[in-house]
């Protein structure tokens, strides 16, 4: 058996159907017990409905006294993005711990470069040029990594402002929309 798609039903709920096809709908009605099921369950969803009542808007008075539902979104928008920045800003090295751990480096590669000038034997030559090596590996790393942090608080920073600056602008959309008309 074809049954007529969902529609179909919803325009002979609403009586939108032409008398012919209402015809041939209220016929299948009558023989599909599934389609019977559900055409019932949605005039009693409609009846519900129908039925169904608002509560009164809440006075002016009350209104005034409590926050309106946009400032309390406004504050927790601007919480998250002042977290956001700080975390970003509390997250990589200052810039005088990379200063600091850069003047290190160039005075242990100047200490080793003289310290590998003296070095009479070939091993001790590797292994100081291995060490030399592995503190610019770690150096570079550093850098690396400065690079990304550097990269990850712009993003935030950037973030953080157009953020507030949307902010702003919706505060400023809200506030004018909810002054009272005094030219009346």
């Amino acid at each position: 058996m074809t049954h007529p798609t969902r529609e179909q039903w919803i325009s002979y709920l609403h009586d939108e159907t032409h008398a012919g096809e209402r015809g041939a709908l209220a016929h299948h009605l009558n023989e599909c017990i599934e389609c019977r099921a559900q055409v019932t369950a949605w005039q009693e969803t409609r009846r519900r409905l129908d039925t169904w009542k608002l509560a009164p808007p809440r006075s002016r008075r009350t209104l005034a006294f409590a926050w309106p539902r946009w400032a309390v979104t406004a504050a927790a928008a601007a919480v998250v993005l002042m977290a956001g920045f700080a975390l970003g800003r509390s997250a990589g090295p200052s810039r005088t711990e990379l200063a600091s751990l850069r003047a290190e480096v160039q005075e242990l590669k100047a200490g080793l470069g003289a310290s590998l000038e003296a070095a009479n034997g070939a091993e001790t030559r590797k292994q100081l040029l291995d060490f030399a090596n592995e503190l610019n590996t770690r150096f570079a790393a550093l850098q690396t990594q400065q690079a990304v942090l550097r990269r990850e608080l712009e993003t935030v920073a950037v973030l953080t402002e157009a953020g507030f600056n949307q902010t702003a602008n919706r505060l400023v959309e809200l506030a004018s929309a909810s002054q009272p008309d005094t030219n009346q």
